[in-house]
């Protein structure tokens, strides 16, 4: 028998350069964002900012979920975050701790852009040219996308090794698969015990093609590999918090099995369209293309080799049954979501290349030729007006940081608090070095618990429960502070305190969310209320 060939269409002169164009296009919006864009989830700062300045610098702020009695968070994670600085540090010697932060989100926002890359490439083997071409376009314009890339967060970590394990598994091809099969599950056993758990989820497709083909030798190599890094884990972890301790277990424990008065649920809830609203923002009509993939497939009359090939329907389905997944859980977060990404890349491809095709057998070629770039100019649109919102709205934290940075470092061991906008800190890497970690001050309806200085990595002092409750030894008196970040001037007593920056940032109470959510000049400015 021989070997039948892969069908391509042949594409225009425009997208073939776009299609060469977008990866140095894409590592360098990677390198924009990871300069422009401000931390978006306060999770980030303390979970994992803070615990790395506490590694280089021996100071910073302590979660509960760091607390021995809790072991809830990984040090080898946060290790392995200092030893990527090490060239940095080589190479640069002596400079401020902010570059490291800079630094930091632009290595992993170039290791995120290799592997979508990567991903890109496969993809092109499995499905032809002009498919990938337009991936190439949706993932150029994928706000969510590079906010995940250049993020500190366990999620991103396993969204970039995902991409990289899609990328073997498309690349597989009949027996002489094992050295495939092996980088997959080695992607995967690092993922989830290294990163975060729950992205296993996302792996159900491989995971049911592994089980299919009932291979001794593969199992073996799984469960040796998977036991490497779970000793691994629990020797470097154990060292750090002076006790046994295997933190990916006792994540999974609390989220999934809590104890009474316990659980993620105590951090805020959301109902289902959240997962919906937020998709919408990090991929707009894209995401309504991811949707609406499973659809598009039947236009074709079920003749596109594309919509034939297996391994295409899995982001479809897989899209669908996450989005129905998340959407029960009641503890929501955006970096939840990130596992979806390379679905939903994948289905809106498909939604469109096969939409595509499909109405080119109908329509005149002008016409669906400028459907398609009427899509993509509203895609990169609305995108563009995403990451202008991001980047100015909420950037006032950081730069007021930096301007204590250039006129206060010569203070002596200065002190900043924060009161009810504590959640707004863009970490200690933006504190001068001789200042002490940041400290907060009580206001009307704070009730949750705060983080406090890190003692150690052993310490038990702290005194941290796991039921979110109140700790009176979080809080200090406003007169301990030399200067106090707030954006409610009610606040502030002004006949002892007096301004010294400010910069605006958007009052969300008092502005419409599609402002907020995306900028439009000339309009924006005038809609959306500021503190």
């Amino acid at each position: 028998m021989r070997k039948q060939r892969k069908t391509t269409w042949k594409i225009d002169p425009v997208t073939k350069f776009l299609e060469h164009m977008s990866a140095l296009a894409f590592i360098g919006i990677v390198v924009i964002f990871s300069l422009y864009l401000p931390i978006l989830d306060c999770d980030e700062t303390f979970n994992f900012w803070e615990p790395l300045h506490y590694l280089m610098y021996g100071s910073g702020l302590q979660t509960w979920e760091y607390s021995p009695d809790f072991t809830l968070r990984s040090w080898l994670y946060i290790k392995i975050h200092q030893l990527l600085l090490l060239p940095v540090q080589f190479f640069f010697g002596k400079v401020h701790k902010s570059f490291y932060f800079y630094s930091l989100k632009v290595l992993l926002g170039v290791i995120t852009g290799v592997s979508v890359i990567r991903f890109r490439n496969k993809v092109r083997q499995a499905f032809g040219d002009c498919f990938t071409a337009t991936l190439s376009l949706v993932t150029l314009g994928s706000v969510g996308l590079y906010a995940s890339a250049v993020a500190f967060l366990p999620t991103s970590f396993s969204t970039a090794l995902q991409f990289l394990a899609l990328s073997e598994w498309f690349s597989i091809d009949g027996e002489s698969s094992t050295l495939q099969w092996r980088r997959i599950i080695a992607l995967h056993v690092v993922s989830y015990v290294l990163g975060w758990p729950f992205a296993i989820l996302s792996a159900f497709p491989i995971a049911l093609h592994f089980l299919s083909l009932a291979n001794l030798r593969h199992c073996a190599f799984g469960l040796a590999f998977t036991l490497l890094v779970i000793l691994v884990s629990v020797m470097v972890d154990s060292h750090f918090y002076g006790r046994v301790a295997f933190p990916m277990l006792n994540l999974i424990q609390y989220n999934v099995f809590p104890s009474e008065g316990t659980g993620a649920h105590l951090y805020g809830t959301e109902l289902p369209i959240f997962i919906l609203k937020n998709l919408f923002l990090c991929f707009n009509v894209v995401f309504v293309a991811a949707l609406l993939s499973p659809v598009t497939c039947f236009l074709d009359n079920y003749s596109s080799a594309i919509c034939m090939n297996r391994k295409t329907w899995v982001a479809p389905a897989m899209t669908w049954a996450l989005l129905l997944f998340w959407s029960q859980v009641a503890h929501k977060e955006e970096r939840f979501f990130f596992h979806l990404y390379p679905c939903i890349l994948l289905s809106a491809t498909q939604a469109i290349d096969t939409t595509y095709k499909s109405l080119a057998k109908i329509l005149p070629k002008r016409l669906v030729k400028f459907s398609y770039i009427t899509f993509f100019v509203l895609y990169f649109s609305l995108s563009a007006a995403r990451s202008i919102a991001l980047f100015t709205l909420y950037s006032a934290p950081r730069e007021l940081h930096t301007e204590i940075l250039i006129s206060f470092d010569h203070l002596k061991s200065p002190v900043i608090c924060y009161s009810d906008e504590w959640y707004r800190f863009p970490s200690s890497f933006f504190l001068p070095d001789s200042a002490l970690p940041i400290s907060f001050i009580q206001a009307p309806g704070m009730s949750s618990q705060l983080p406090m200085p890190f003692l150690s990595s052993r310490s038990t002092v702290n005194s941290f429960n796991n039921r979110n409750l109140i700790a009176a030894n979080q809080f200090v008196d406003v007169a301990k502070c030399d200067y106090f970040i707030t954006s409610d001037p009610k606040q502030v007593n002004r006949t002892a305190w007096r301004s010294l920056f400010s910069r605006p940032i958007v009052d969300p109470e008092n502005s419409e969310w599609y402002f907020r959510a995306f900028y439009i000049p000339f309009i924006s400015s005038r809609k959306l209320k500021y503190s």
